[in-house]
């Protein structure tokens, strides 16, 4: 193969993985909204697409477990396009009503039920005390700091 074959099929290959308009996208499936698994069916990925990431997150934080579990990507897939979203609640946690539908906004299925921006999911958060402690209630479910920065809590790593 001459370098100016080579050069062509490595400027090529470069352009078909980062081309997103394609089809091809990248993402941690453990996080992947149901935009990124399915866009043809449920449109473009934008800034909800972050709040699902952000809602997956919360939910985490506050009940100590991954909001979906998985070992391929047809697992990720399947768990999140399901309906009943996985809330602080439907992974156990006991949170105020209001924070549980704070997470229950970010991660719906549909894009434009969601909140629209991290700082519109943000805001709403503020709004309930402005922070996890407080809006999660009283319980404080949050995992201390220091057991994650340890690897000592229960949030498994991924």
């Amino acid at each position: 193969m001459t370098l100016s074959r080579l050069w062509s099929w490595s400027t090529g290959a470069t352009q078909l993985k980062t081309k997103t308009s394609s089809g091809f996208s990248a993402f941690s499936p453990g996080y992947g909204a149901p935009e990124q698994f399915r866009s043809k069916k449920l449109g473009a990925t934008g800034p909800w697409t972050d709040v699902h990431a952000l809602g997956l997150i919360l939910v985490e934080m506050v009940s100590g477990r991954s909001a979906f579990e998985g070992e391929e990507m047809a697992d990720y897939l399947l768990a999140c396009l399901q309906p009943e979203r996985p809330t602080p609640r439907t992974l156990g946690a006991d949170v105020s009503d209001a924070f549980d539908e704070l997470c229950g906004k970010a991660l719906a299925l549909l894009p434009d039920e969601r909140f629209g921006s991290a700082g519109e999911l943000l805001a709403a958060l503020d709004s309930q005390g402005g922070s996890l402690e407080a809006a999660a209630g009283e319980h404080g479910p949050c995992v201390p700091l220091e057991e994650c920065a340890e690897g000592t809590g229960p949030v498994p790593s991924h």
